[in-house]
């Protein structure tokens, strides 16, 4: 039905806007949204999926954006501080290997947005953040200042993949006020952290 659609070219737009602005269902929503905005000229329904009420539509807006290559940064940036904490893990995931000026801003303001609960979110800044980690964590760092100070930075200094990140992994690890058993992730974690800094560092503990 949808290549059939794209066949019928504009003669399929106004019964697909019909669906697409008035139908209460939010799946056939998509589904028109996703015929019209990969029809040529598409891209203009991008922006009013971005600032739809449903969050689910709001992420069909991000990923059209993405697909297409549509004013990234713009939208990812729009929806960076979202009510939706699944609309933010969406903005976060969209930043994966995104060389942008603004990228390391962005994932900045998601990362001050994580609660220290929600898993997958704290995954997903740390796929936003691949390949990119040096510059991220810095501006994030610069951003909250005490990145020790709550469970939601320590989570993000555990799960962060850069040097810049070791030495407060030795200082989490090593603090006896906390039982052993919850330091023990953070002794995990320089398995995933490769860089030459995090040696001397084991040496020291051990001593």
């Amino acid at each position: 039905a949808w290549q059939s659609l794209q066949t019928m070219g504009k003669s399929a737009v106004p019964v697909l806007e019909k669906v697409w602005t008035g139908s209460s269902n939010p799946r056939m929503k998509a589904r028109a949204f996703w015929a019209l905005v990969k029809m040529p000229g598409g891209a203009s329904y991008i922006d009013q999926a971005v600032a739809h009420e449903n969050p689910d539509l709001r992420i069909a807006g991000l990923r059209a954006a993405m697909q297409l290559k549509h004013n990234r940064e713009q939208v990812i940036k729009k929806l960076a501080e979202d009510k939706d904490p699944q609309v933010r893990r969406e903005c976060a995931l969209s930043l994966h290997h995104l060389k942008a000026p603004e990228a390391a801003a962005i994932w900045t303001t998601l990362a001050q947005q994580y609660d220290g609960k929600d898993r997958w979110y704290l995954e997903a800044l740390g796929i936003g953040a691949d390949r990119q980690w040096d510059k991220f964590f810095k501006a994030w760092q610069k951003a909250v200042g005490d990145v020790l100070k709550d469970n939601a930075t320590r989570d993000i200094v555990w799960r962060a993949r850069t040097d810049a990140a070791v030495p407060f992994l030795a200082q989490l690890a090593t603090d006896n006020r906390s039982p052993l058993q919850s330091r023990l992730k953070y002794f995990r974690a320089f398995d995933f952290n490769p860089g030459p800094a995090k040696q001397d560092l084991l040496l020291k503990m051990i001593e």
